[in-house]
């Protein structure tokens, strides 16, 4: 019967690899729940940035029917030109077109954090 008394230092280099393998990988783990929390905080940013921007585009485009409103009733009454009046229509149609956009980013976004939250594969 043998009992190898001396193995190269072979175990004791096997627990100090497994040791830093370890640390290596807390260490992705970690930059990844930092990558997630960057990401999250990222979309929540831009969302409420949105939310605010389409707040924003909608008192314009009510603004820009109130004018295209007084437009129209100048231009009936002979106090305005027919200038003034398409004139508030290409406000009013652009405004539209803001708040469509604003609308749109708001649906990307909502998106964006669906894919980030893992529940919709892109």
């Amino acid at each position: 019967m043998t009992v190898p008394i001396f193995n190269g230092y072979r175990t004791k280099s096997q627990i100090s690899q497994a040791k830093i393998k370890s640390e290596q990988e807390d260490i992705r783990l970690n930059d990844l729940k930092d990558k997630v929390k960057t990401e999250l905080a990222t979309i929540i940013s831009k969302w409420k940035e949105a939310n605010t921007q389409m707040d924003i585009q909608e008192t314009t485009v009510q603004s820009a029917e109130l004018n295209h409103h007084m437009m129209e009733d100048r231009f009936k009454n002979g106090l305005g030109s027919r200038l003034e009046l398409t004139d508030a229509e290409l406000a009013l149609t652009q405004a539209k077109i803001n708040y469509l956009n604003a609308v749109y980013n708001l649906r990307m976004l909502h998106v964006e954090l669906q894919n980030a939250l893992g529940l919709l594969n892109l």
